[in-house]
């Protein structure tokens, strides 16, 4: 470790010590100070004992410049090394690392010189190599520098890129130069890269080759040459083949274009975010509308131009002109609330709609995805999709093209004069098509060699993070196509080295993008009681699953069953993993107690109320009357008409199942099956009592006979007792009624006149006769049924006779009076109002 080094560190500690101390000049601090140095001195002389022992130092090369197929002898002088140790050099390119040419005959003549000798290929890539050791740890960077001369095989390529107004395919005045134009040399790839007057050179190996270049606008074509492509043929050494210009003829088109870059958002700091609104055609626009959108509740706290509008955290500013081929950048800063969690989400979002003939809409809008971060690294480089996605880690298999930010801060303890910054392009990528998108000062862009892209910053003078914290940060930012038919699975890693100055580079984070296809997880199952059944599936091929039933439980089946000791609801997920990616998809179980579905019912007259028994976690509930009637409430009433049985259906429902039980439902009324009937000699009139629902008769008169109407009349051969019955029926319901009926012969025999009065009566009624003779008299009171009430017998004198019959304690209806008195059967009907 140097000298210099070493106090630079010290300076560095103190410089931010002070700078903690907000440069509080006390003697406090320049105790501190004066302690820090003591400290920085410290550590110089222990790394200074450590390199007598472990390391060495090169001060100088010579000579430090040759061309490619020379032979050179370099004498390598140190200080403080012992060279004796070394037991060979090689040489190494700067940028093409995998470039590597041993060093033969190495001879130390003491501890501090030796010299080696080296053959340069005729076709050793061109540019800086550093000088390393086999033995004793030995490096210098940019030992020496390979050129093109005598014995090199190269050849010089050259040509301009230039917009053509008139498509005379000769640079005109008016005429506009397509700097940092990418010219693609193929066989290769040789890429070279077109300077601010866009003219080109390029000192490329000998061979013949095809030079084509990316369209400089959205619309037009190629005039010269027709196509878009030149024949290049270097065929011996420092060969020159000129002339191969590209000129452009743009059609009217504004190609209106916007992107974003910014610092990390961190809670409690003030963030800067850089937004480009650019017209990338001929064409000049009026009353262009450019917006910018982050996240609400940030704080807007300045804006480099100052919008037209601010509407909940949505920037707008209004362009009346917008020249062709220019850009606004803005530079928008707000502060990230200091209790904002750390991996919040960020979105940012930029727009600026076409006017007229804008051929490309895809770049008129802008999205960068983010997270809220911690303490981070100044000098990092990070990745999107063309979607505006965080493209670290797997993406979307389809992905055609990346989005690079890299961001630098001078940390260090001084300004930083000169800044470039070294990306060495994956393989997968198409380096002919990168297109800077945006930058926080004037560069220079270099892409040549294999891949080898440089962002020069001449003269930046970068003020140091100590003396102006926010003027210590830079920014490029560029987009790249992918190469057709990059395999699935393929992983695209990019780098970025940051030089400051003379210093040894800063390396950024490595970016890791997977081109990896989705999973599209699902599973479906099958339940039995507690137990569940799962299948597990995905739209491209896993590699392996992972299952967290809810409850605790897990398995690493693809398709696995599960019992669960409870009921409950329950989050089901199950991941799907490939060699890339892992993705989840959750569902919601439930499971729930039997339904043990029931119900009954109360019936007052035509009314039924029905209660539903069911398990209580029911949370629905269908009726079905049976007679067409329906309801969804769990304890409804219901109507019926009477005289039939219905058929009652509850169906119930809970979280996880449906179930439905049945019962028969008895609105039958009880039959009337009594009669009564009247006697006319051995005749009788039989009537069934009046019974709406009543829809068949059955009568047996005892002797044999039968009738099955309402209301017959049978003639007995004879008299005597008999015993008629009547049964009866509805729909639902039968009854049975029989009763004793004596007849005695009246042939000749005198008849004797009965009446009753009043009848219809309230309840008492006389009944009257006038008895030719001494007889006896027995009477019997029936009710509608047949019921006997009463029954009396007695002896009565001749002459007039009165007898009460009192039905004041009985029903109102109808009643029937039978009386036998010589030889005769009366009956008489009465009726109680």
């Amino acid at each position: 470790m140097s000298k210099k080094k070493l106090i630079g560190i010290a300076d560095a500690f103190t410089n931010r010590s002070l700078f903690n101390m907000k440069k509080s000049i006390t003697l406090k601090s320049i105790l501190r100070q004066f302690h820090s140095r003591l400290a920085a001195l410290a550590l110089l002389i222990l790394c200074t004992i450590a390199g007598t022992a472990y390391g060495q130092t090169i001060t100088s090369t010579n000579p430090n410049s040759t061309t490619a197929g020379q032979s050179i002898t370099m004498v390598i002088t140190g200080a403080g090394t012992n060279f004796t140790t070394v037991t060979g050099v090689y040489l190494r390119h700067s940028t093409q690392t995998a470039t590597v040419y041993t060093g033969l005959n190495w001879n130390a003549s003491s501890t501090t010189s030796a010299t080696a000798d080296f053959t340069i290929p005729p076709n050793a890539p061109l540019g800086t190599y550093r000088l390393s050791s086999y033995g004793g740890f030995v490096t210098y960077n940019f030992a020496l520098t390979v050129g093109v001369g005598p014995g090199s095989n190269y050849g010089l390529v050259s040509g301009k890129v230039i917009i053509d107004n008139n498509s005379n395919c000769i640079e005109d005045v008016g005429d506009q130069a397509v700097s940092n134009a990418i010219i693609t040399l193929m066989p290769g790839p040789i890429y070279i890269t077109a300077g601010a007057q866009g003219d080109y050179s390029e000192w490329v190996p000998i061979g013949t080759y095809t030079a084509t270049t990316t369209d400089p606008s959205g619309c037009g074509a190629w005039v010269c040459p027709v196509g878009g492509s030149h024949p290049v043929n270097i065929p011996v050494s420092l060969n020159t083949d000129a002339g191969n210009d590209f000129y452009w003829h743009s059609n009217v088109c504004a190609d209106l274009q916007t992107s974003i870059a910014t610092q990390p958002f961190r809670p409690g700091f003030n963030v800067n975010t850089t937004v480009i609104f650019r017209n990338n055609g001929p064409q000049m626009v009026s009353n262009a509308v450019g917006t910018y959108s982050f996240p609400q509740n940030f704080t807007f706290v300045s804006s480099t131009l100052a919008p037209t509008s601010n509407v909940n955290n949505t920037l707008t500013w209004n362009f009346p002109t917008m020249l062709a081929y220019t850009q606004q950048s803005i530079t928008v800063t707000c502060n990230v609330p200091v209790n904002t969690q750390l991996g919040s989400p960020v979105a940012l979002t930029s727009s600026i709609p076409g006017i007229g003939n804008d051929p490309n809409l895809s770049n008129n809008n802008a999205t960068r995805n983010l997270v809220v971060v911690g303490s981070y690294d100044p000098n990092d480089k990070q990745v999107w999709d063309q979607n505006g996605a965080i493209a670290e880690g797997p993406v979307d298999p389809n992905t055609s093209s990346l989005s690079y930010l890299i961001r630098f801060q001078n940390t260090g303890t001084d300004t930083a004069f000169n800044i470039f910054v070294r990306d060495t392009l994956d393989t997968r990528l198409n380096a002919g098509t990168l297109r800077v998108t945006g930058a926080s000062h004037p560069y220079q862009l270099s892409l040549t060699g294999a891949r080898n892209v440089r962002f020069t910053f001449p003269n930046i003078m970068l003020l140091d993070s100590f003396a102006n914290e926010p003027a210590s940060h830079g920014w490029i930012a560029y987009s790249i196509d992918l190469n057709p038919g990059v395999p699935i699975g393929t992983t695209i890693d990019n780098r970025a080295s940051i030089y400051f100055d003379y210093n040894a580079p800063v390396l950024t984070n490595y970016t890791h993008t997977t081109l990896c296809d989705f999973l599209n997880p699902f599973y479906t199952y099958t339940q039995a009681q507690q137990s569940f059944s799962f299948t597990g599936s995905s739209s491209t091929a896993a590699t392996s699953w992972a299952w967290d039933f809810g409850d605790g439980g897990s398995s690493t089946l693809q398709s696995p069953t599960h019992t669960y000791a409870a009921s409950g609801t329950y989050i089901v997920c199950m991941t799907a993993i490939n060699a890339c990616r892992s993705q989840s998809f959750c569902d919601t179980i439930t499971i729930c107690p039997a339904l043990n579905e029931n119900f009954g019912q109360s019936i007052l007259g035509n009314d039924v109320s029905f209660i539903d028994m069911s398990d209580p976690s029911a949370t629905s509930w269908a009726w079905d009357f049976g007679d067409g009637g329906t309801s969804t409430l769990q304890n409804p009433t219901h109507t019926y008409a009477v005289g039939a049985v219905y058929n009652v259906c509850l169906t119930v429902t809970n979280a996880c199942e449906t179930a439905t039980t049945c019962h028969a439902v008895d609105m039958c009324v009880a039959t009337n099956g009594a009669f009564t009937y009247a006697p006319t000699g051995l005749s009788l009139s039989f009537a069934a009592t009046a019974d709406p629902t009543v829809n068949s008769w059955l009568w047996d008169f005892g002797d044999g006979g039968t009738s099955t109407l309402q209301n017959p009349t049978h003639t007995y051969s004879s008299g005597g007792s008999y015993l008629v019955c009547l049964h009866v029926e509805n729909a639902c319901a039968f009854s049975d009624t029989c009763t004793n009926v004596t007849l005695v012969g009246i042939q000749g025999a005198q008849h004797t006149k009965f009446s009753v009065y009043p009848n219809p009566s309230a309840g008492r009624f006389t009944l009257a006769a006038d008895l030719p003779s001494f007889g006896a008299m027995r009477l019997q009171l029936l009710d509608s049924k047949g019921a006997v009430i009463s029954v009396s017998a007695r002896d009565l004198p001749a002459g007039p006779f009165q007898e009460l019959v009192d039905l004041s304690a009985h029903a109102a209806g109808l009643y029937m009076l039978q009386l036998e008195y010589a030889g005769q059967v009366v009956s008489i009907r009465l009726q109680k109002l």
